[in-house]
């Protein structure tokens, strides 16, 4: 059986959180960028290219890194992203925005005195 707890996040926890989020944003694509600067023969991209035999199972499928990645690269709005990663000081670029980038962290309705709760179940 799943309980609910309450917990309440001030303005600095729900800023860290924005952070954490844009920086692990940030690394990702840092990392998408190199992959795809690599050699066909590397054993990191043949493991990215690689498609599986079997088929997925029923229901919602669940987030890929690469879905992770498009989500990413449309909100950022990149568009011709194939050009821009071979590109290392342009995708560089890139990744450094993800790191400003402001309307991530979607927050429930503020409380009173700058409030935020969060339902985490356990």
């Amino acid at each position: 059986m799943q309980t609910c707890s309450v917990l309440i996040y001030s303005d600095f926890t729900y800023t860290m959180m924005t952070y954490l989020i844009n920086y692990i944003k940030a690394q990702r694509l840092s990392w998408f960028g190199h992959l795809h600067q690599m050699p066909e023969e590397r054993t990191v991209k043949k493991v990215y290219k690689w498609k599986p035999m079997l088929t997925r199972p029923l229901g919602r499928p669940k987030n890929r890194w690469k879905d992770n990645i498009r989500n990413d690269m449309k909100k950022l709005k990149i568009k011709n992203w194939t050009s821009y990663s071979q590109d290392c000081n342009k995708w560089k670029l890139y990744a450094e925005k993800a790191k400003s980038s402001k309307n991530e962290v979607v927050a429930p309705k503020e409380k009173e005195d700058n409030v935020l709760p969060l339902l985490v179940r356990r």
